[in-house]
């Protein structure tokens, strides 16, 4: 009943004029389809970041959908779009601003860099926190989680914390999508690590590291952030854990089977359309008992799969193979889930890319 009255809402909405934002409270798209559409388009985004189960998400998108249905003083080049974080390609965002309480709301400026960060609220204060930003300001409310450097002597302001999570944004999306950085970038992100270590740039600083080949720096820092990682962290950034654990290298000593990949993360090279690729996933058992892999599925008959059949010792990296065919251009985007022993839960790898004619 309350998905209906929603759609409702979401139906009245659309049928408005012009004058209007642009409004979608569905769930069904993606952080980077919310801002790729407000480039093109040369508006501002609000994308609200929701949890499966969550009332107040719920409530906030029916009273923000009703008021949207009455007068209202949201400006009219706006994009407003709710995600969820069930779906993978969502959770990032969640992990950035290392968050646990939903609604969490996100204003982008046209060219798609963070300006406002508000966590929870009324949609009545919407149009408030979104003024500042339209002239070239900031917003970030006071219920949001505060980012402090690691120097004690240094004041943080609203303006640094905004853009302290405006540059790991950025440089993350650069690393999701090209797997690596320029020099300027590089040196951003130790800058960036050296102002605030938290997890997610410790973990691209890593990630740095073993794209230069430093293998032996990027298995201390690996080994310190997975040490340092404890409690409702361990499962915020459980996607990343893995990856850690396999750049670690050293066998942990647990009583069962633990399954780790560089990456869950594959980015494709470009490829013309039709053409066949194989590609290798390694997988690293970082636990002292045997792993076996009980099914690799695909999430498209375009994927091919083989895994080892026979159990991964401790310590031993085996490859799981995926040969795919691309049949349309554009984007392409796939997930491989990995069953195991290791977990009741698959290992959820995202395969991605863009399909060019020739």
């Amino acid at each position: 009943m309350r998905k209906l009255s929603l759609w409702v809402c979401l139906f009245i909405l659309v049928s408005c004029g012009a004058s209007k934002p642009e409004v979608d409270l569905s769930e069904l798209t993606s952080i980077d389809e919310v801002l790729r559409d407000a480039k093109a388009a040369n508006k501002h985004a609000v994308v609200i970041l929701s949890e499966q189960g969550c009332d107040a998400c719920f409530v906030y998108k029916s009273m923000l959908a009703a008021s949207l249905k009455k007068e209202h003083d949201l400006p009219g080049d706006l994009i407003i779009r709710a995600v969820s974080t069930k779906h993978p390609q969502n959770l990032w965002l969640n992990q950035l601003l290392h968050e646990y309480a939903f609604p969490i709301i996100v204003m982008f400026s046209p060219d798609g860099h963070i300006r406002g960060v508000s966590k929870g609220g009324s949609p009545a204060d919407l149009s408030k926190q979104l003024r500042p930003i339209y002239d070239g300001g900031i917003y970030y409310s006071a219920s949001s989680k505060a980012f402090e450097p690691a120097d004690t002597s240094r004041r943080f302001t609203n303006e640094d914390r905004i853009a302290f999570i405006d540059a790991v944004a950025a440089l993350y999306t650069t690393y999701r999508k090209s797997g690596g950085f320029s020099e300027s970038e590089k040196q951003q992100l130790r800058d960036n690590v050296k102002l605030k270590p938290y997890f997610l740039n410790r973990y691209l600083l890593t990630q740095l590291l073993v794209k230069e080949g430093k293998k032996d720096s990027a298995a201390v820092m690996a080994a310190d952030l997975l040490f340092s990682t404890k409690g409702i962290d361990r499962m915020l950034y459980s996607t990343y854990i893995g990856e850690l654990e396999f750049v670690a290298g050293a066998v942990a000593t647990k009583d069962s089977a633990v399954i780790t990949t560089p990456s869950v993360d594959i980015v494709l090279e470009p490829a013309p359309v039709n053409s066949f690729k194989t590609i290798k996933i390694p997988i690293r058992n970082a636990g002292g008992k045997p792993l076996l892999l009980s099914d690799v599925h695909p999430s498209c008959s375009c994927l091919k799969v083989q895994w080892p059949k026979d159990s991964i010792h401790a310590g031993e990296v085996r490859d799981i193979s995926v040969t795919y065919q691309l049949k349309d251009t554009g984007n392409f985007q796939q997930n491989v889930f990995v069953f195991s022993n290791a977990s009741s839960r698959p290992l959820l790898i995202n395969i991605h890319g863009k399909v060019n004619f020739h």
